[in-house]
């Protein structure tokens, strides 16, 4: 054997030990370290109308952006943006070709980069991209380009084509990617008709590389221990949403999953932790059919217990996660971990979810009232005592 040959061959059983340890990776380690070490906590909740003169479909959700809370409609293709008591300060955007306008049809979703740029994903593969003073910049803006496959033809599970949006849907961006949630309906490949499958070879996160205009990387191969042999009754629950730190690090939740998993920037995982929420109500309904998942399978949602969001609170250094109670229930809970640490898990109103804080409030998503004709978010002052 020459030299040559011993290069080659040292070069081929690197990248198979480097394949091996990538397919034998455990993405969803369990906790080495939980701690429950809850804390003196008071609080307050209340409830903040949004400005009435706001034009609305009342299809959107609430975010924080530069102190200020603000609507995006997902039909007008509008921004509102409030001050912290919810009186309105300015509109933007809008469907149109101005300078100021969007042609992307419907809002699927979007994200604040963190130069200020605002980034919007539409129904139909359209990525938008908007300076500080929310004036198109077409020339970072694309579509995304789906390779074309025929019936029968094999698509690889890491393959974005495979995947759409998730529900509920989640865009998070750092430096210059964005990353949204994925959820699987191909008839060849879903947690429902093949759950073996699934289990193993789902990939939870899609990210856009916006500087190469270009899909990048499938993030989170698999689905936690949970899941496995449970497809009938955790089908409905079986989304994923997940936050980023100021450092790249992600934060990964499931809808029925009580662990929530930490990754590095290029996804590597570091540790799990987590704590069950109180009082969740677990029994599942046992689907069967696809008019079992329409019917009794979605209603659901109203009904039974389940992780709804995480979110980092850069400024708190606290992460957040909300999660129903069940219809059984008064209220709905909200935890807040530091680092691996369940410092409080607090009652909160039903359909809490965290989107952002503004000294001294964490803010809820938007509560709809289309009788009312109004909108409205629960605000939560925390107390905590060392």
């Amino acid at each position: 054997m020459n030299a040559k040959d011993v290069i080659y061959l040292s070069i081929l059983l690197f990248v198979n030990i480097s394949c091996s340890k990538d397919n034998t990776k455990n993405m969803f380690p369990s906790p080495d370290i939980n701690i429950r070490e809850e804390r003196n906590i008071t609080y307050m909740v209340d409830t903040l109308i949004i400005d009435t003169t706001m034009n609305t479909t009342f299809e959107g959700n609430m975010g924080v952006h530069d102190n200020r809370l603000y609507f995006i409609d997902r039909l007008f293709c509008t921004i509102h943006f409030f001050d912290s008591t919810g009186k309105i300060s300015f509109r933007t955007l809008g469907i149109g070709r101005g300078p100021t306008e969007t042609t992307i049809g419907q809002i699927y979703t979007h994200t604040f980069l963190n130069n200020g740029y605002l980034c919007l994903q539409g129904v139909t593969d359209d990525v938008q991209l908007f300076d500080r003073e929310y004036k198109i910049d077409r020339s970072k803006s694309y579509r995304k380009t789906r390779k074309s496959y025929k019936l029968g033809d094999k698509i690889g599970y890491d393959q974005f084509e495979l995947y759409s949006m998730g529900f509920p849907l989640v865009c998070r961006s750092y430096k210059n990617s964005v990353f949204t949630n994925n959820r699987a309906e191909d008839p060849t490949f879903n947690y429902f008709r093949t759950p073996d499958i699934f289990v193993k070879e789902f990939r939870g996160i899609t990210e856009q590389r916006l500087d190469k205009k270009e899909t990048g990387r499938l993030l989170g191969r698999g689905m936690p221990d949970v899941y496995k042999n449970r497809s009938d009754t955790h089908y409905i629950f079986s989304s994923t949403f997940f936050d980023i730190d100021p450092d790249g690090n992600f934060y990964v939740a499931y809808m029925a999953d009580s662990l929530i998993y930490k990754y590095d920037k290029d996804y590597n995982p570091l540790y799990s932790f987590g704590f069950e929420g109180r009082a969740r109500d677990k029994e599942y309904v046992s689907v069967k059919s696809v008019k079992d998942i329409q019917g009794k399978g979605v209603a659901q949602y109203r009904t039974k217990g389940y992780y709804t969001w995480v979110e980092h609170i850069d400024e708190l250094g606290y992460l957040f996660r909300s999660y129903s109670k069940g219809e059984k229930e008064s209220s709905d809970g909200l935890q807040i971990y530091q680092d691996r640490t369940l410092i409080a898990d607090i009652d909160v109103p039903k359909g809490f979810k965290p989107i952002g804080y503004i000294k001294p409030y964490l803010f809820s998503d938007a509560i709809v009232d289309e009788g009312k004709m109004r909108v409205y978010v629960y605000r939560v002052r925390l107390k905590m005592e060392c």
